[in-house]
């Protein structure tokens, strides 16, 4: 470790530093790549409508003709359009209509969220992540990239899927576990129960990995871009090392997730799972260090209703 990562370990509670891929034994790596060999991929109408949001030809009834195929999709829209997150004050049924009033980006998160609990975890995702909460979050997050990128950015939409994508890492670690045990093969500390002050170093505890290692390889598994792989696995390199570690072209996009996510779990959840980014992730991207001064009143007020649209959506079939 330099001495400017040894100066960013002094500064968390326990001087504890997450552990990078390239520090990862790569017996275990190897391990859990092949688990993820066998990982249902993303459904197809979450692949389909994260393409098409992209493309400015696309129309709200194509989109709805792909979210069609899939009933969880349809009633979480459905369900998210007439709760009080929009606040229409008529029964809404009609799918196209839906997709026109909420808007293409909201179709793609919802979408994402709803592929990711479907495909990967139900209502506890391995005892160590409740599937609700965990929906709230990364929805959260989008909301928090949103703001903070500016809508009429032409990346907004890349940055939101980002937010969407970039904890896919935990709805895998607990199946890693799952399959580890059933092949007999023992990963690192997988009995030790300690409390530890943050959620990265209890799972390098009982996994040998963290859920931002996990997830850039299963984004690399799901052919996802190489923007998202490094930047879901960077995207927690902010509390923990210093800018020149993450590579020059994804060091704004790592730094606004990092914040992003920060965000979400400070001020909505009122408990922090990481130490604060460092301020040099603030500064390229010109953003006041005090977070709360970057939650604005129509923040605060999208995060009220995303909680309550959450505590109604379904998650399994």
């Amino acid at each position: 470790m330099d001495n400017t990562q040894s100066d960013m370990a002094q500064n968390t509670e326990n001087q504890w530093v997450m552990t990078r891929k390239e520090d990862v034994n790569p017996k275990l790596l190897n391990i859990v790549s092949a688990v993820l060999d066998i990982f249902p991929e993303l459904p197809d109408s979450v692949q389909k409508i994260m393409t098409m949001v992209y493309d400015p030809k696309t129309s709200s009834r194509e989109i709805a003709e792909i979210a069609a195929a899939d009933p969880v999709l349809v009633s979480n829209i459905l369900r998210k359009l007439n709760s009080a997150y929009y606040q229409i004050d008529r029964k809404i049924e009609d799918i196209n209509f839906a997709i026109i009033v909420m808007g293409f980006n909201e179709i793609r998160d919802l979408a994402i969220q709803t592929g990711l609990v479907k495909k990967l975890g139900g209502e506890m995702i391995g005892g160590e992540y409740d599937a609700r909460e965990l929906s709230a979050h990364i929805y959260m997050v989008s909301i928090c990239v949103e703001e903070l990128s500016g809508k009429n950015s032409k990346d907004t939409g890349i940055l939101m899927s980002l937010g969407m994508l970039h904890d896919i890492g935990k709805f895998a670690l607990h199946m890693i576990k799952t399959h580890e045990m059933r092949l007999g093969i023992e990963m690192k500390g997988s009995s030790d129960q300690k409390s530890y002050a943050t959620l990265l170093q209890h799972e390098e505890s009982v996994y040998g990995v963290n859920h931002a290692i996990v997830g850039g390889i299963l984004a690399e598994k799901w052919n996802l871009s190489d923007r998202f792989q490094k930047v879901i696995e960077y995207h927690h390199y902010p509390s923990f090392y210093p800018l020149d570690s993450v590579p020059s072209q994804y060091r704004e996009d790592v730094a606004l997730i990092s914040i992003a996510d920060y965000m979400a779990n400070s001020l909505i959840f009122s408990h922090t799972l990481i130490p604060q980014p460092h301020p040099s992730y603030f500064k390229i991207l010109g953003f006041d260090t005090n977070v709360e001064n970057l939650v604005t009143p129509a923040l605060h007020k999208k995060f009220a209703r995303v909680k309550e649209f959450i505590s109604n959506i379904v998650l399994v079939d």
